[in-house]
């Protein structure tokens, strides 16, 4: 993956927890999507999701930094004094998610898929 999950900083404050990832190569941000879920061993994670967010489309170059809020608000960009973009989005929980040491986040990324709509 082109993009890795930096850190969760102020945990438990629903106004400010965030997740913080940062771009290694040049990607499209809308392949990538981030999971809640529980740490179940030193290097394991439950398959039960809490919540999901998908990212929205968008280009993201090698350095910028894409910054998730567990609160609502609006997506916005900021460009850096190095050339780097950090890019912000927001989850729109009601709550703060990260309130426990086993709370984890977990990154994917799903550039092919196939789908089928009811009608």
């Amino acid at each position: 993956m082109n993009i890795e999950i930096n850190k969760i900083t102020d945990a438990s404050s629903l106004e400010n927890e965030r997740i913080i990832f940062k771009v290694l190569l040049d990607d499209e941000l809308g392949f990538y999507g981030a999971f809640k879920t529980k740490k179940t061993g030193a290097t394991t994670v439950s398959s039960s999701i809490k919540a999901t967010y998908w990212f929205p489309d968008r280009q993201v170059k090698k350095g910028d930094l894409v910054v998730l809020y567990s609160k609502s608000g609006v997506n916005t960009e900021r460009k850096n004094k190095d050339g780097t973009t950090s890019h912000f989005f927001y989850w729109g929980l009601s709550s703060a998610s990260w309130n426990s040491p086993d709370d984890s986040v977990v990154l994917f990324k799903i550039d092919e898929w196939k789908y089928k709509s009811v009608s």
